[in-house]
């Protein structure tokens, strides 16, 4: 499965020309609204999410173990249905990029794309978080 982590303006946009069955993993600030997707027949499923790109427990509306067992849940349900798989955040560099990390290394092996890339910062709360949750479940 291919994953592409973009900035919420960018996965608004790139839903209007899918040629995949792609799910999405749409995570927003939790007092922000949802992004809007094209209906499309190649949309299989969405996944909608909200917590701040905070990184400590201390910090209001972190990412819980709850939002990490939806994803996984997520994940499991789409993965043998879908080519695509989007994650995006308000920026596409931290949240989605700590996400998808872990969704990688969980469907393909492997995370490192996500970390030598110039481009990302994965927020390390939420890639610890659920890389634990992954681990609890014996899935990595």
């Amino acid at each position: 499965m291919e994953i592409l982590i973009m900035s919420r303006k960018d996965a608004e946009q790139f839903s209007h020309n899918l040629q995949q069955k792609t799910a999405i993993i749409s995570i927003t600030d939790v007092n922000g609204e949802d992004a809007v997707f094209k209906k499309s027949e190649n949309i299989v499923e969405i996944l909608r999410i909200k917590f701040d790109d905070v990184t400590r427990t201390i910090d209001a509306n972190h990412m819980t173990s709850d939002d990490a067992k939806k994803i996984i849940s997520f994940v499991k349900k789409i993965e043998k249905k879908v080519e695509l798989l989007i994650v995006h955040c308000q920026v596409g560099i931290s949240r989605s990029a700590a996400v998808a990390a872990v969704i990688s290394k969980y469907i393909n092996g492997t995370d490192r794309w996500v970390f030598e890339s110039d481009k990302y910062r994965p927020n390390a709360y939420c890639y610890i978080l659920l890389l634990d949750e992954f681990r609890n479940e014996s899935i990595i």
